[in-house]
């Protein structure tokens, strides 16, 4: 026959002290997982923008015509494919309230345009923010090639 002792369970202290020890690694967990989640965004921007470039620049192959990447403003946080001989707006992209569009060097009127062979008309870097002052850097060759630097 089994004997059941009263004594078997766990104390006051004891789940106090589980509970206590769960909710600190809760609070030091939280700040890296929102950190965290911030990056993923910048990075996961930073490729769909890289993207768009590649698609732009396929569709200037194959049609033959100048397509465009406009970048709006840093408040509007969007850019648009269009393609530049019938001002058709390909594609209109609204980007993550957590990321800018913070900086654009050797990119005049804020336009990025392909020739019909692929080729950049003019060459560049974006710089990417996200509300870390994180940031990753889209470089746009002569080329056409586009390259991601974080």
């Amino acid at each position: 026959m089994k004997k059941y002792n009263n004594n078997s369970g766990f104390s006051l202290i004891e789940i106090l002290a589980i509970a206590g020890v769960s909710i600190l690694i809760s609070l030091v967990s939280i700040p890296s997982f929102i950190g965290y989640q911030k990056n993923s965004k910048l990075k996961n921007e930073s490729r769909q923008l890289a993207t768009d470039i590649r698609y732009a620049q396929q569709l200037a192959i194959t049609t033959q015509n100048i397509y465009q990447i406009k970048i709006f403003s840093e408040d509007e946080r969007r850019y648009q494919i269009k393609d530049e001989t019938n001002e058709t707006i390909i594609k209109d992209i609204f980007m993550d309230n957590e990321v800018r569009i913070s900086q654009l060097d050797n990119i005049t009127n804020r336009l990025i345009r392909f020739t019909a062979t692929g080729g950049a008309i003019e060459a560049g870097n974006i710089y990417l923010v996200n509300t870390n002052n994180q940031t990753s850097t889209l470089q746009i060759k002569p080329s056409g090639y586009v390259q991601i630097i974080d």
